[in-house]
């Protein structure tokens, strides 16, 4: 065992139900990507058929945690506890620079003056003048591309309303 049993592996029966539940698969759309493809990798990792290499380790990171492929299993696979389990395994097969960063931004967003010590300089810039002025303008509203005889009107007056469909 290197980082969870194998029995809580083997309980998923690849039913697919999970892929709708899981907001990673439904953008991304790839099978690694989804809770059963994720619990393949790990049953991979975990049997030593795979390796843990960089593209193995980009999928299991792209889990957000939601848990909600959990309640879409009617197996019931603790993916959670398998997930959690296998991260810290993973945190030693990569390379060092990352690891020292990770924790560093780790700890960074979770200490509050840390935080606020290194935003400083983004505050000081978010009221000044010349940064207002130097951002980009906003951008102009909608232009109506109907004829004119088509065209919405303000819904200021009643004639105007029964005469124009409303504006949207």
């Amino acid at each position: 065992m290197r980082f969870v049993a194998t029995e809580k592996l083997l309980t998923c029966v690849h039913c697919g139900l999970c892929q709708s539940a899981c907001p990673t698969y439904v953008e991304l759309g790839t099978e690694a990507d989804s809770p059963r493809g994720r619990v393949a990798l790990l049953r991979g990792l975990e049997e030593g058929r795979l390796a843990p290499s960089p593209e193995v380790r980009r999928h299991l990171d792209l889990c957000l945690g939601c848990r909600a492929c959990e309640t879409a299993c009617p197996s019931g696979v603790p993916y959670g506890q398998l997930i959690e389990a296998a991260r810290p395994w993973l945190e030693g097969f990569r390379p060092a620079p990352a690891r020292v960063l990770r924790r560093v931004l780790g700890r960074v967003l979770t200490t509050r003056g840390l935080r606020r010590l290194l935003l400083a300089p983004a505050r000081l810039v978010a009221g000044a003048r010349w940064a207002r002025a130097s951002a980009a303008p906003a951008p102009s509203p909608r232009r109506c591309h109907l004829p004119r005889a088509h065209r919405c009107r303000p819904s200021s007056s009643r004639t105007a309303r029964r005469a124009a469909p409303p504006c949207s």
